[in-house]
């Protein structure tokens, strides 16, 4: 399910970009605040992009051991995404 919504907004931002705002970590953990941007040129959330740059913030918790990523919680503000492709 991750992977198919990643490659769909992918498809419809191809510029999509992700950047790290700010970084908490711990042994064996991590949190990020996360803001997404780009073009907005497929269909995203059933609205077909026109080029206009959208972007939006999230977050990422992560667990890793023994040097490997165990599991990834990432979310994204899907209301002010919506209201970026729905104008």
């Amino acid at each position: 399910m991750v992977a198919d919504d990643r490659d769909r907004v992918r498809r419809a931002v191809p510029d999509f970009q992700n950047d790290i705002v700010d970084l908490v970590t711990a042994p064996g953990r991590a949190a990020a605040r996360l803001r997404y941007s780009g073009h907005h040129h497929g269909v995203l959330l059933g609205r077909q992009g026109h080029g206009r740059l959208i972007a939006y913030d999230g977050a990422a918790f992560l667990h890793c051991a023994e040097g490997r990523l165990t599991s990834a919680w990432v979310l994204g503000d899907l209301d002010a995404l919506r209201g970026q492709v729905d104008t």
